[in-house]
């Protein structure tokens, strides 16, 4: 809520309590002017305010090094910590990039035809085992698109399938691994709640897989224009 001092207030205050510690927080704190009823004109200090009470022993410092999160902080839970936070968010990550990967790639075939496919654990197998028949010097194999029946697709059609699903998979893992070395180096909860499946990691957290497939991705989008 609002409040307004007649001098600057600070932005953090602990008062502790036995087994827990009441804490003040202060933002956006700005100076203004006030005239009272004789117009007279006064300094003060103007800020959004919250009061909450916290279990345990806090220090004007913890809070300081993640005040965000402190900020948003909910009375009457536990504050969780930056490792509970990292872990949270090293499985979200990984339960995010392992629907990508279900979730499929379109392919282009050779007759220009775009088409779906999904790619679950048995969809890999299938490809897998369809993969050694091509190989085998199969002309064309049996699957199914997303919504289709199955069909026979040439090998050369087979070929791209397969082809994009390993890409897709491997870009996939490659992006979580590097976004988990990203992850693994962030240092307050406010860092680690900002994290999303699909952000621009940091170049010093890139792989070297990672950089060469995003290069490679510049390169066909730069072909296709």
């Amino acid at each position: 809520m609002a409040e307004q001092y007649t001098e600057r207030p600070t932005e953090i205050e602990v008062f502790p309590l036995g087994s827990e510690t009441d804490v003040i927080l202060r933002k956006s704190i700005a100076e203004s002017e006030t005239t009272g009823e004789n117009g007279d004109v006064a300094t003060c200090w103007q800020c959004e305010e919250r009061q909450i009470r916290v279990p345990g022993t806090v220090s004007t410092e913890d809070i300081a090094a993640d005040f965000e999160a402190w900020w948003e902080y909910t009375p009457g839970t536990k504050a969780q910590s930056v490792e509970d936070v990292r872990t949270e968010t090293v499985a979200q990550m990984s339960a995010t990039c392992n629907a990508a990967i279900v979730g499929g790639v379109d392919v282009t075939l050779t007759g220009g035809e775009t088409k779906h496919f999904s790619l679950t654990l048995e969809d890999q197998l299938n490809l897998l085992s369809l993969q050694g028949r091509v190989a085998s010097g199969a002309d064309s194999v049996p699957y199914h698109a997303d919504g289709e029946e199955c069909s026979y697709y040439s090998a050369a059609d087979f070929g791209r399938i397969a082809d994009a699903a390993t890409r897709w998979k491997l870009y996939q893992e490659s992006y979580f691994n590097a976004l988990r070395g990203y992850i693994l180096a962030l240092e307050t909860v406010t860092e680690l709640r900002g994290v999303t499946y699909g952000m621009d990691i940091p170049e010093a957290y890139r792989t070297d897989v990672l950089r060469a497939l995003l290069a490679q991705q510049e390169t066909a989008d730069v072909a296709a224009e």
